[in-house]
């Protein structure tokens, strides 16, 4: 969190993630980049952080796809995001295989 301020960093370390309510949390997220789809690109780390344990289990998918109806994001984007990080986490995998290492993400 290099370069947030203290009182951020704070708000941080006292969230109760597993009691927030998601839907005015993700209200209050804006962006100034008319080319960028907030909605989809939560969604998409949303999905890589459920998956990042290799453990994708069946509440976290029910928590996406409800991150999904909140953000708007369309059950076909929502499933076809789902398969772009898998894909991501194969190729991963075949260039560790290929390269011989565990050291590259």
């Amino acid at each position: 969190m290099a370069g947030a301020p203290e009182e951020v960093i704070e708000k941080y370390k006292t969230f109760e993630y597993k009691k927030a309510d998601l839907e005015p949390l993700l209200a209050k997220v804006s962006v100034d980049v008319s080319t960028w789809s907030k909605s989809r690109s939560l969604l998409y780390h949303a999905i890589q952080m459920a998956r990042a344990d290799e453990d994708y289990s069946i509440e976290e998918q029910k928590a996406v796809k409800k991150a999904a109806k909140l953000l708007k994001v369309e059950d076909d984007i929502a499933l076809a995001l789902n398969r772009l990080v898998e894909t991501e986490e194969a190729v991963t995998a075949l260039r560790k295989a290929l390269l011989q290492t565990d050291v590259l993400a």
